[in-house]
């Protein structure tokens, strides 16, 4: 009459190793397939260990060996083979056979569990940084959207400013007379003598080109004042704003196309011109 052996979960921890590496014992593989099947705890850990031993061949990362790694083993096995002639022979200790194969399952058992432990930990490793790349993107984001938030912020005060100075009754109006090379393009400047402000608006001006600047004037009878630099986008719009000076009284504004960043005085040719007359 035969029987069944019945394998207890903590034998199942001593082998379930070695059959996840594929190198258990023919005869001990269907005592524990048999406990993985009426046990649903240990079958997780069965589960869990065929796919970390799967994973041990991307595990380790690809690396070259060094070109004196050759010549440094060549040179290691002269070394002992040259101690172990110089040692007498000691008398090889004779282990009965099942003492032997206990003793090498058991070598086995902790050398796969170390083995699986470090693909564990590397695993492990592994999602800890790619969670650290996802938080460092997060706050990336963060901050670029919280200078998005300040942008439009600053451009709705702007706005604001903008429509209480085009609200007041001492504005005047330049409507620019635009030249051939921009023939196509439209251009208003506000000015306030009041809050000694202008505010200028562009729309369809061609790009300034490499190394080069639109610069914006107040044409005074007595000399032509900077009243800065600008660049249009893509589209050629730009909006500009500034400070009218308080000496003088502007009678025209005037762009001219110059070296980037701008000169103390017009050198490049006329873009637009136009007088300031009342609203």
């Amino acid at each position: 009459m035969s029987s069944t052996v019945v394998m207890s979960c903590e034998e199942f921890q001593d082998l379930a190793a070695l059959l996840a590496l594929d190198v258990l014992e023919a005869d001990q593989r269907p005592q524990v397939a048999g406990h993985v099947a009426t046990c649903p705890a240990c079958s997780g850990v069965m589960a869990d260990l065929v796919v970390a031993t799967g994973a041990l061949a991307y595990a380790a990362p690809a690396r070259s060996p060094r070109a004196d790694l050759k010549d440094r083993l060549m040179a290691g096995l002269e070394t002992r083979e040259q101690a172990e002639t110089q040692q007498p022979v000691r008398k090889a200790e004779i282990l009965p056979l099942p003492r032997l194969v206990f003793v090498a399952q058991k070598q086995m058992v902790w050398t796969a569990a170390a083995v699986v432990l470090a693909t564990g930990l590397l695993l492990t490793s592994t999602g800890l940084y790619r969670e650290h790349q996802e938080l460092g993107m997060y706050r990336i984001q963060q901050a670029a959207l919280a200078d998005q938030i300040g942008s439009m912020m600053n451009e709705e005060q702007a706005a604001r400013r903008d429509a209480e100075m085009l609200a007041g009754t001492d504005v005047r109006m330049v409507a620019m007379q635009t030249q051939p090379m921009a023939k196509s393009a439209e251009a208003w400047v506000y000015w306030s003598p009041t809050r000694h402000a202008w505010l200028a608006t562009f729309k369809g001006l061609p790009d300034a080109g490499p190394n080069k600047t639109y610069q914006l004037w107040a044409v005074t009878p007595g000399k032509k004042v900077s009243m800065g630099t600008f660049v249009t986008d893509k589209q050629g719009v730009a909006r500009v704003r500034g400070s009218l000076p308080q000496d003088g009284k502007p009678v025209a504004a005037a762009v001219t196309l110059e070296p980037a960043g701008g000169m103390p005085g017009p050198t490049g040719p006329m873009v637009m011109v136009g007088p300031i007359k009342a609203l």
